[in-house]
């Protein structure tokens, strides 16, 4: 009984350590599994999304502005203190809103996103109807700040969250450069349409296109998350 003691603690002196990462239950996505994601419904509908969605970053960037002087007479200044208003909107989203996001269960979650995505899809389509409407030339402030906090959360968030369960930490930068190159690549080709359009002011074709890319991010996003959902949640 002492040998058979004695050999096992040998057995446990040599042999090797543990893997800290399998120890903190984060083990790294294999090779083929990465590969295999790719492959999924899940990841292109994700990248759509996002593709979708790196649109709207060029044009509160670079369009706001020259939209607001067009269509409802602002100056340069004035302007350019609109765009701030949908700045604002942006940052409150994602700090306050992000905050209170990760907390909430993934089914919740994917409500979130979903309503999110319906309202930055449905703002452009308010704008267009300025002639008709002139309640929009009021609200157009509002209506800016809304649009950059509903659209902050679903930009930055999901993706990312989806970029790390499917790769880890060894392999979710893949998934996360795949989805910037695809939205860099998107955003080329529309600032070459933009730009176009501005130049003969037709800022309803930026708008109708706008809409379009978020009603796809509002069908594509909330599908992925709503596929990877637990069945008890899609239950729910």
């Amino acid at each position: 009984r002492m040998q058979a003691s004695g050999a096992a603690a040998d057995a446990a002196a040599t042999a090797p350590p543990p893997d800290a990462s399998k120890v903190a239950g984060d083990t790294p996505a294999p090779a083929t599994g990465v590969l295999a994601a790719l492959g999924t419904l899940d990841f292109w509908l994700m990248l759509a999304a996002k593709c979708a969605l790196f649109v709207f970053t060029q044009w509160f960037m670079n369009f706001v502005g020259l939209f607001l002087r067009a269509s409802f007479g602002y100056t340069q200044a004035s302007s350019t203190n609109a765009i701030s208003v949908a700045n604002a909107g942006q940052m409150v989203g994602l700090l306050v809103g992000g905050k209170y996001y990760k907390k909430l269960v993934p089914a919740d979650q994917f409500r979130v996103i979903a309503a999110g995505l319906v309202v930055t899809a449905v703002v452009p389509c308010v704008l267009m109807a300025n002639e008709a409407v002139p309640a929009v030339k009021a609200a157009v402030l509002p209506l800016l700040f809304l649009w950059g906090l509903c659209f902050a959360v679903p930009f930055y968030i999901p993706a990312g969250t989806y970029a790390l369960e499917c790769g880890g930490k060894k392999h979710g930068a893949l998934f996360t450069n795949l989805f910037d190159a695809g939205g860099f690549t998107a955003s080329s080709v529309w600032n070459w349409y933009a730009a176009e359009q501005s130049r003969l002011n037709r800022f309803d074709n930026l708008l109708f296109s706008l809409a379009c890319l978020g009603g796809v991010a509002a069908f594509s996003m909330p599908l992925a998350m709503y596929r990877r959902l637990p069945a008890r949640a899609k239950a729910a």
